[in-house]
């Protein structure tokens, strides 16, 4: 919601649509729309903390108060810089919401359902993104803003009644707590019995993984975690700089600009359901398809749409063809655009969040890998007026489309594959050729050890 409710509400700060009683510049609008990505930085330096230590469902309930102050005081702020500060707040609370999130979900869900869970978190994002977009163009300013503020209140009530995953629990070391958070998360027709089994076999991967406690700085020197580290990495990269949020927050500016025959209001309806749609069919596929294959159809197809969006402009702004033929191009590369980013590279780098690492390195590694996402996406965000106006609104769709294209072979020769596999299954995989490697030195240790007690035999026998 913070990021599409840029989408109807540029247009108003800067003065072209609803007089507010104040207007901002370009330049100034441009950091009220960043500022909220720039709370996502400064959230994600010091999210790993309440994380670890107050646990991910108190952390997901810190959230909420900051997403709502955020949104009271943006709406009623005519200073950009008090507007700004409130933005940043919003952004904090999101980083908190975000890693929170892929944590309690990766642990608290069954495999065969972690990753529809998942995407059900995106498709509940993306309906708040229905809602800006959809009713943002037709209401006041501050109407948006008021109604927006009540979303954190109904999360922090609904969240208020669920427990604390079991994983945490057990990293505690409370295992009565573990035990009745199993019992609330498992179906109705699991037994006793197989609760307890369920909580051993958890038990006993928190205990190896705990037995093994990592600081920030082995994240980057231990070569157990460098492969999920570089896969997440590689993965944020795609995410952000595909320019996901640069489009989303300068939607409405977009088709404005294009000339487009769908005027901009019904372009914003239209993503918003296409957006929408594409989190729902992410979570058909996501545990059918499989991540991988919809992570590489997503990026192709969307590298391939912003191609064509860029062609568009480039014929239009360079080369000023008579475009009215193409004026349905626009719209449709858009849609086509949304609906495949949030079926796939948009939503899935949340689950593999909570997917990849072990658990006594998630939260310092969710937090660093969020804090360069974030990061990625306020420089995307801040640069994309800058680079539209000194490089041409179609070099920077090419920019994007380029790095979707790139992402589609990073994600084919590396992303594993992590259907229908446990946690403990995740690390075993991702952590083999280190197995391996370890067997091939034990193995060359004792014959090295043998050929050193039979040649001290052949002595004492001379």
């Amino acid at each position: 919601m913070y990021v599409s409710w840029s989408s109807p509400s540029v247009p108003r700060l800067t003065g072209r649509k609803e007089d507010l009683g104040f207007q901002f510049t370009t330049e100034q609008t441009s950091w009220v729309v960043s500022g909220y990505t720039l709370g996502l930085v400064v959230g994600n330096f010091f999210v790993s903390f309440p994380a670890n230590i107050l646990g991910r469902r108190m952390t997901l309930l810190a959230a909420a108060p900051l997403m709502f102050v955020s949104w009271i005081g943006t709406t009623f702020s005519e200073n950009y810089l008090v507007m700004l500060f409130f933005r940043i707040v919003g952004g904090i609370g999101s980083s908190f919401a975000f890693l929170a999130t892929s944590l309690y979900i990766a642990e608290i869900a069954d495999k065969d359902l972690r990753g529809r869970l998942a995407s059900m978190f995106t498709v509940l994002k993306l309906s708040g993104n229905l809602y800006i977009l959809s009713v943002g163009p037709f209401v006041s300013y501050r109407v948006l803003g008021l109604t927006s503020s009540v979303i954190p209140l109904i999360f922090f009530v609904a969240l208020f009644f669920m427990p604390e995953s079991a994983y945490f629990y057990l990293k505690k070391g409370n295992i009565e707590k573990a035990r009745n958070s199993l019992e609330t998360f498992s179906p109705a027709n699991m037994t006793s019995q197989e609760i307890e089994e369920k909580l051993k076999l958890i038990q006993i991967g928190v205990e190896r993984d705990m037995r093994n406690k990592t600081t920030l700085k082995e994240l980057f020197t231990n070569k157990m975690h460098r492969k999920p580290l570089y896969i997440i990495l590689g993965l944020k990269i795609l995410q952000q700089l595909c320019g996901i949020t640069a489009i989303e927050s300068y939607m409405e500016t977009i088709i404005e600009r294009s000339g487009s025959s769908i005027s901009g209001e019904l372009s914003s309806i239209i993503f918003g359901i296409v957006q929408f749609a594409g989190a729902i069919s992410s979570i058909t596929l996501v545990d059918r398809l499989g991540r991988k294959p919809l992570l590489l159809i997503s990026a192709v197809g969307c590298g391939l749409s912003l191609i064509a969006e860029g062609i568009y402009f480039y014929l239009s702004d360079v080369l000023y063809a008579d475009v009215s033929n193409l004026s349905w191009l626009p719209t449709t590369g858009l849609t086509i655009y949304l609906f495949l980013s949030a079926a796939g590279i948009y939503s899935l780098p949340y689950l593999f969040l909570g997917e990849l690492f072990a658990t006594n390195v998630k939260e310092n590694a969710a937090a660093f890998a969020s804090l360069f996402g974030s990061t990625l996406s306020f420089t995307v965000t801040r640069s994309f007026s800058p680079l539209e106006e000194a490089l041409g609104i179609y070099t920077v769709f090419w920019i994007f489309a380029s790095v979707c294209l790139f992402g589609a072979i990073f994600v084919f020769m590396v992303v594993p594959e992590t259907k229908n596999k446990s946690l403990k299954d995740i690390q075993d995989k991702l952590n083999k050729h280190l197995k391996v490697k370890e067997a091939i030195i034990e193995e060359g240790n004792f014959e090295k050890k043998q050929t050193q007690e039979k040649g001290m035999k052949q002595t004492l026998e001379k």
